[in-house]
């Protein structure tokens, strides 16, 4: 045992602690919380409500809007799981928080499926202004990236038996390919959506007429023009509904299940040209 660690009868230090561990911990100290960028406000007053497949974390006063949620998610599981083909194992937990003004939520699949949603609506002109029920759009688009991102089997259920959920392969896809597929359905589900927004219209409409529409490479990229964010959204709905309109909607479904079953992803043309005959590249050619 080092001499710095052995203890005196009084059980104090025999020596000081060296400096290479005070510099340690004050590196340590000094690195700032990963994916936290605002301080959170330790005296919310949290609660949980347990359906069959969902587990909706709120606080206070978020209690009847939390209700809402849950009916909404049970509902939107019980259809989406048909059209994706794939049921989770596990619950899904959902927070739902009242901490910004921007209308948003967010989803993943690793460590465990996690969705993330702000109780804000968006306004008007907000490009997703286009719905009629807020809150179930956007539970059906972020339940729809769960059982697309979940999806996975072979070596990688393998891995994840052995080393805890830390690969899904469908998480390592092309931004429109997994944006096309919850908008896709956020649109088909509902009476609202992104794919029948007349401002979403406007914006591939006048990329068509203007003779700039963007090639597959650039929306697999971040856009350095307008719209920027929305493109994978924008072209990736529509693309995504062209081959659900041209295969039927189970070939998304069987693509999802497919590349899950990759044990080395980035293969997505492959993995298309498997489902339909065509790759990626192909089809978005034709679209």
């Amino acid at each position: 045992m080092p001499r710095w660690l052995r203890k005196r009868k009084r059980g104090t230090l025999s020596a000081p602690v060296p400096r290479r561990c005070l510099a340690l911990a004050f590196v340590l100290l000094s690195i700032p919380a990963v994916g936290h960028g605002q301080a959170r406000d330790t005296e919310l007053d949290w609660r949980s409500i347990d359906t069959p497949h969902f587990t909706v974390h709120y606080h206070v006063p978020l209690g009847l809007l939390a209700r809402r949620v849950a009916v909404v998610a049970e509902r939107a599981h019980s259809t989406l799981r048909d059209v994706m083909g794939y049921q989770a194992d596990r619950r899904t937990h959902i927070a739902l928080t009242d901490g910004t003004d921007g209308a948003n939520g967010s989803a993943i699949a690793i460590p465990f499926n996690m969705i993330q949603l702000n109780a804000t609506a968006p306004s008007a002109m907000s490009p997703l202004g286009d719905y009629d029920d807020w809150l179930n759009m956007l539970v059906i688009h972020e339940h729809t990236h769960i059982l697309h991102l979940d999806q996975c089997s072979g070596v990688a259920s393998f891995i994840n038996i052995l080393l805890g959920k830390t690969y899904a392969p469908n998480h390592i896809q092309p931004r429109w390919l997994l944006e096309g597929v919850a908008t896709w359905q956020e649109s088909r589900r509902t009476a609202g959506g992104r794919v029948r927004s007349s401002m979403f219209d406007m914006f591939l409409r006048m990329d068509a007429l203007e003779d700039r529409f963007l090639d597959i490479d650039q929306i697999s990229n971040s856009a350095d023009r307008w719209p920027h964010g929305n493109v994978w959204y924008l072209y990736g709905s529509h693309f995504v509904e062209y081959v659900a309109n041209r295969f039927g909607r189970e070939a998304i479904a069987t693509i999802a299940r497919e590349y899950g079953d990759e044990v080395i992803p980035w293969g997505i043309n492959r993995v298309a040209r498997r489902v339909t005959g065509r790759g990626w590249t192909e089809l978005y050619d034709d679209f």
